[in-house]
């Protein structure tokens, strides 16, 4: 049997998860949505990901407590997401057990985000 790879999407945004949830359906990936980070670990008790794909700020627990809670139960990858630019305000408590951020500028012209710029290494 095979299995869809199974990803995690927490973000406070409707369209944004909604986005997401479209794309990587129609990519055969199996998405479950939370829009917040207690609503994912509730999730998780019964359904393991893959991958978390999360946002930074959303109300209840943020994406960072998200990432210090899941760091303790787990290594599954984590990709943090954020629409607003604070990133080094952002990434400076996440400490030695999470892998440095990947910023990569977007703009919105449609419903989709596109590149404007490759990929840098944040500091």
């Amino acid at each position: 049997m095979n299995e869809h790879r199974r990803i995690l999407v927490v973000d406070d945004e409707p369209q944004i998860t909604r986005v997401l949830r479209t794309s990587l359906s129609s990519q055969a990936y199996d998405i479950r949505v939370a829009n917040d980070g207690e609503t994912a670990l509730e999730i998780m008790k019964d359904w393991t990901p893959d991958l978390v794909n999360t946002d930074f700020c959303m109300p209840n627990m943020n994406g960072l407590e998200l990432t210090r809670r899941l760091r303790l139960i787990s290594q599954l990858p984590i990709l943090i997401l954020s629409v607003r630019g604070r990133g080094t305000d952002q990434s400076a408590g996440l400490g030695t057990r999470v892998p440095p951020r990947l910023e990569m500028r977007v703009t919105t012209p449609g419903p989709a985000a596109a590149p404007i710029s490759g990929p840098r290494t944040g500091s």
